[in-house]
Parts: structure tokens; C-alpha cells; sequence
């Protein structure tokens, strides 16, 4: 259970990583929204 939960987090700390790059570099929304779909 608690090896599950480590790779969960690890996983939505990726996420937010990816999502700070974004902020980071200014990315249009229009932009994310046409990649996340």
C-alpha cells in the first residue's frame, strides 16, 4: 500500500514539474488545451 502511494505522489510530482514549465515559459492555453486533448 505505502510502495503504491510513493509512486502515486511520484507521479503527480511529475506532473506538477511539467506544469511549472510551462507557467515558466508563458504556453498560451489554447496551446495546452489542444495537447491535452
Amino acid at each position: 500500500m505505502c510502495l503504491l502511494r510513493t509512486k502515486a505522489l511520484q507521479i503527480s510530482n511529475r506532473c506538477n514539474k511539467i506544469l511549472d514549465y510551462f507557467h515558466l515559459h508563458n504556453f498560451p492555453p489554447h496551446f495546452l488545451k489542444k495537447n491535452a486533448s
